[in-house]
């Protein structure tokens, strides 16, 4: 730029340019101060305002979830008043029932004698009306289902029991309730009961007993017993039908199930000539004809129930295996508990083919569906203080020394069935029961024990081992044991599975002490007698004998050897039900003293498998029946608003 430019150039805008510039910048500067401090004013209250917004969030959220709190206790104070408001009307109801019962029957001759619990147990079964009666034993199950007929005013009313216990609930229904007219019709046959059924109509109250296996032969049983026209079915010991596929739970179905009872107006002892009855068929309940319907001839209602009344009695409900529960539940409740398989999916699972278990879950379900029906005290639940059976295991260790050819019987034995259980060949389950029943025998009494080696295919019997052998330790130590009871004046009862040691035991004392046996082979009225003779309430001070040997199957339940104060087991059962049965026979309610149980065991022989089995077998009864205590149902029956 030359000096002519300079002097062209006008300073003075240049420097007044700059200055507004400079003045312009500096407004610019104090904006942007003022809008920064209004900016963190503005950020301040932002922040203040989004404090607040949280905070009203916060507090909003809070008044939300009292307000749905208040609502779930609104919700369950009205659930819990309604269910108050049910339960004192059932409540009430029951009470009123309760009243009206006590009413009925208060001049009933068991009035003098029962116990609280049985009055309680007959109460709750008859407005139950259809129940299972589970008590443990000794708690008097017979005189409670007396106290439940007298309640539901049964008039016509079919017993059945296994053959030896028939007697026995005569003679205590004789007892405890002499108004009642009993008729046994155990071992009529065909001709008989077409004179003396048709008479049934003429009568207006009766009680008819009858044996589980009445119909085995001759199903036409089953048409007479429901032509009767009856209003009540008690089953005793009803575990004896524990299996719905088996004829005699078929024939029970077919008798509880005809529907002579309206549930609208009340009408028992309908007249079906001609119409269908329902039953159980392959595990369903169904009419036999569906085309037909039976209706009430008062008032024309269908009937969908059937015999008003049926009390199942048993306490054992299961021995070794849940659906043992089935029959029971279907006889109370037969359009709920229709299928045992779908009773199996429900509460049960299978662990092995063929094998199942109380799922997690599934016995609490259980015990809930049961609790308005199902009566089961133990003597803690009804105040009896009886103590618990004394029982003493003896262990035996194995005496070759001194056994010698019962133990050389036991090893060959042991030896063959081990060469044919190792074949490879699949072996058929009976024969395998085959070879642990003579194992079992040859360790409590050789003689007369044989077994058929088979071809596994053909079946054919190979080689027959048998053993005439007149040795037992296990016995030596049971005669000893019988001697001393004897000797002390004390009462005994033996009981084994197997007849031939039984025998041997009374031919080994009958010529010193007063023994008897009691087994299938006897004629029922010698096991009559020994019932009598053991039984307290027709016991005398000079007892015809002191000591009886029975089978399980014989004398294990349904009679009364309270007598006794001692139980011998000389082999183990395979069911724990079983021996508890077995136990009960002098364990019984009016019993003052305690029972002392013996069983004997053999160490290292079958016996380890046995006892190992009943154990596991054990669990899964206890397992019910701790579940299923009175105490739970109770509480479970609240909670069911009952």
């Amino acid at each position: 730029m030359t000096m002519t430019d300079y002097e062209n150039i006008d300073f003075s805008k240049i420097i007044q340019e700059a200055e507004e510039l400079a003045q312009a910048t500096a407004e610019k500067r104090l904006r942007l101060e003022i809008t920064k401090q209004q900016l963190a004013e503005a950020e301040a209250t932002y922040r203040r305002l989004t404090r607040e917004k949280n905070q009203m969030m916060d507090e909003i959220r809070a008044d939300e979830q009292v307000q749905r709190e208040m609502e779930k206790r609104k919700a369950q104070a009205l659930r819990l008043q309604a269910a108050k408001e049910k339960r004192d009307a059932i409540l009430a109801r029951y009470n009123e029932q309760a009243a009206e019962m006590d009413a009925l029957t208060a001049t009933a001759t068991w009035r003098e004698f029962a116990f609280d619990h049985q009055i309680e147990g007959g109460k709750r079964l008859a407005i139950a009306e259809r129940g299972i009666l589970g008590d443990k034993r000794g708690l008097g199950k017979t005189l409670t289902s007396l106290i439940y007929l007298d309640m539901v005013q049964a008039k016509k009313i079919l017993v059945i029991a296994p053959n030896d216990v028939v007697p026995q609930f005569q003679q205590e229904i004789q007892h405890w309730a002499p108004h009642r007219h009993i008729l046994s019709f155990a071992g009529l046959n065909k001709d008989a009961r077409s004179v003396v059924y048709p008479m049934l109509k003429l009568l207006d109250s009766y009680i008819i007993t009858i044996n589980y296996e009445a119909w085995r032969k001759d199903k036409t049983v089953i048409d007479d017993l429901v032509a009767a026209g009856l209003d009540t079915v008690i089953l005793d010991e009803a575990h004896r039908a524990k299996s719905s596929e088996k004829q005699t739970a078929k024939g029970i179905f077919q008798i509880a199930f005809v529907p002579n009872y309206c549930p609208n107006c009340k009408t028992v002892g309908l007249d079906l000539s001609g119409e269908s009855y329902v039953w159980m068929q392959n595990g369903k309940f169904k009419n036999v004809d569906p085309t037909e319907t039976a209706r009430c001839a008062t008032c024309s209602t269908p009937l969908q129930t059937t015999v008003k009344n049926v009390l199942c009695m048993t306490g054992t409900p299961i021995l070794n295996k849940p659906q043992e529960l089935f029959t029971m539940l279907t006889l109370r409740d037969p359009f709920r508990f229709t299928s045992e398989r779908q009773f199996l999916y429900d509460y049960c699972y299978s662990y092995a083919p063929g094998k199942w278990k109380f799922k997690t879950g599934g016995l609490e379900r259980l015990t809930n569906s049961m609790s308005e029906f199902f009566v089961q005290r133990t003597r803690e639940d009804a105040g009896i203080t009886i103590p618990p059976p004394d029982i003493k295991i003896h262990y035996l260790e194995p005496d070759p020394v001194n056994y010698p050819n019962q133990y050389k019987a036991y090893r060959d034995l042991t030896q063959a069935a081990a060469l044919v259980l190792q074949d490879g060949t699949a072996i058929d389950m009976l024969y395998i029961l085959e070879i642990i029943l003579r194992e079992r025998q040859v360790i409590t009494w050789p003689a007369g024990v044989e077994l058929k080696i088979k071809d596994p295919d053909t079946k054919e019997v190979l080689e027959t081992l048998r053993f005439d052998v007149e040795e037992s330790q296990k016995l030596d130590a049971v005669e000893d044991l019988c001697r001393e009871l004897a000797e002390e004046g004390e009462r005994t009862i033996v009981f084994s599975k197997f007849k031939a040691p039984l025998y041997e035991l009374k031919r080994r004392m009958q010529n010193e002490y007063k023994v008897t046996t009691a087994t299938g082979d006897d004629p029922r009225f010698h096991k009559e007698a020994v019932r009598n003779d053991f039984d307290l309430k027709t016991a005398t001070n000079d007892p015809r004998w002191n000591t009886v040997f029975c089978t399980f199957d014989a004398f294990a339940t349904g009679v009364n050897l309270n007598a006794a104060r001692h139980v011998i087991m000389i082999d183990d059962e395979w069911s724990p039900g079983m021996e508890d049965q077995a136990i009960g026979r002098i364990d019984r309610l009016n019993s003052t003293d305690q029972a002392n149980v013996h069983i004997f065991r053999v160490k290292s022989t079958i016996v380890t498998f046995m006892e190992a089995l009943i154990e596991q077998k054990r669990k899964l009864t206890e397992g019910f029946e701790s579940t299923i205590s009175a105490k739970d149902l109770m509480r479970i029956a609240r909670q069911n608003n009952m």
